[in-house]
């Protein structure tokens, strides 16, 4: 999800977060938030739950001029039973006279929406593909992480660009 965020809105100046270990020793962190702002203003909520065993949608973007909804990004959302044909993306934007669906096919399940990022992992390291980011992407992507560390840990926003994160 940081990733993505990433992609979409950049590098955020700021974020709040709080992690907790609800499911498992073994998974450390299974729950958490992280509020990310902007230097425009605009903010950013990602939610994540390990421990979730059932959703619908993955993602949610909420607009002045739309929103996007993607559904069976993970595994709560690729696991239980669904209709067939539902779609795996779709948006709305003001003026329009409904909801706009994606024609990107929709994983079967989570392990083949993961063998599917594997494929494509795995064509990169061979030559047949591209990144799906530059190495400062993921870089950026990685502070982004750091710093929810940094906040949970100190237990108030900082900066993403906060030096301390590289000693998490």
């Amino acid at each position: 999800p940081i990733d993505l965020t990433n992609w979409i809105f950049g590098v955020p100046e700021t974020v709040m977060a709080e992690m907790s270990t609800m499911h498992s020793n073994d998974i450390r962190n299974d729950t958490a938030v992280a509020i990310f702002k902007y230097p425009n203003g605009m903010i950013a909520e990602i939610t994540l739950e390990f421990a979730c065993t059932a959703a619908e949608i993955t993602t949610e973007v909420y607009g002045s001029k739309g929103a996007v909804q993607q559904y069976f990004g993970d595994g709560p959302s690729c696991n239980p039973p669904r209709k067939e044909g539902l779609p795996g993306l779709k948006w709305f934007v003001t003026g329009a006279s409904g909801w706009e669906e994606s024609d990107i096919p929709t994983p079967p399940s989570h392990g083949a929406r993961i063998g599917d990022q594997a494929k494509h992992f795995s064509d990169f390291l061979h030559g047949n593909r591209e990144p799906v980011c530059t190495a400062r992407q993921g870089r950026d992507s990685l502070r982004m992480v750091l710093a929810c560390y940094l906040s949970c840990r100190e237990g108030k926003r900082v900066r993403i660009d906060d030096p301390r994160i590289y000693e998490i």
